[in-house]
């Protein structure tokens, strides 16, 4: 039953810190309202009980309306990489389109995917991010061995 729904959720941009935050939120919301205890108060032990959540994380939850709690962090490396291609000025043409960028740094000047990526995590390496966003047509290569940018293939689709 999971599989489909990580499945769409990954290939959406849904990472795990994300989706935890969200499913933290949702067990709290729904052992508050859907699982009272008739003529008791509803305590945060008891939907620490009910949900796993921890208590510290219940109390905030139910301490904070909806407008103040803080959206998870739903911008990936994907999206960090293609916002600072598209907003530095050493990675954009004059009229701010991103310029295709040499694969690896050959020449010395340290202008390249790989140096952009490395630039934002060292977590991950430069090639399976490359890898992915040329299956997924985020960017091509073109035949002097420079990533080109797709920006159209990065939009999110609406209301998702």
């Amino acid at each position: 039953m999971l599989r489909p729904l990580v499945r769409l959720m990954i290939s959406k941009g849904v990472t795990l810190p994300t989706l935890t935050t969200i499913l933290k939120e949702t067990f709290v919301s729904v052992a508050e309202d859907d699982f009272p205890v008739k003529g008791k108060r509803q305590t945060d032990s008891r939907i620490n009980l009910l949900t796993g959540v921890h208590r510290k994380d219940v109390k905030r939850l139910r301490a904070e309306t909806p407008a103040e709690r803080e959206m998870p962090q739903a911008v990936g490396l994907g999206a960090q990489i293609v916002s600072r291609w598209v907003s530095d000025p050493l990675t954009t043409d004059s009229e701010n389109r991103p310029i295709p960028l040499p694969r690896q740094d050959k020449s010395g000047s340290s202008l390249s995917f790989y140096g952009l990526v490395e630039g934002i995590s060292k977590d991950v390496r430069p090639r399976a991010v490359l890898d992915e966003w040329l299956r997924l047509g985020v960017a091509s290569m073109d035949d002097k061995d420079r990533v080109v940018l797709n920006r159209q293939a990065f939009v999110p689709e609406k209301g998702f």
